[in-house]
């Protein structure tokens, strides 16, 4: 996506991560009894962002993705990754929906 200065962007997109996370847990603090005896409240508190992010994406335009301005083809991506990157992805994920639905792991 970002196709110039790469790195300086990235950067600041996941530093204002943590930053959007610290405000809404010092708003969450700050409502307090509110926020506990109204779920409404906590509900505003993720739609007003999510909100604001909808209507500033709606005009964005989006830039051709990386592998296809270079030609690599959707295999050849996959390539990169290899089956013991698959594997091991694929075994943390099915361990994590284990230990959600609580199955026996014996």
């Amino acid at each position: 996506m970002f196709y110039r200065e790469k790195t300086k962007w990235l950067n600041i997109l996941h530093a204002a991560w943590p930053g959007g996370l610290v405000l809404g847990g010092l708003l969450t603090i700050y409502l307090g009894a509110q926020a506990a005896e109204d779920w409404r409240i906590l509900i505003y508190l993720i739609a007003l962002p999510a909100i604001a992010f909808l209507v500033m994406l709606m005009k964005a335009k989006f830039p051709v993705n990386e592998r296809v301005a270079s030609g690599t083809s959707y295999k050849e991506m996959l390539a990169e990754f290899g089956v013991i990157g698959a594997f091991i992805a694929f075994f943390l994920i099915f361990k994590q929906i284990g230990m959600v639905f609580e199955w026996a792991t014996d």
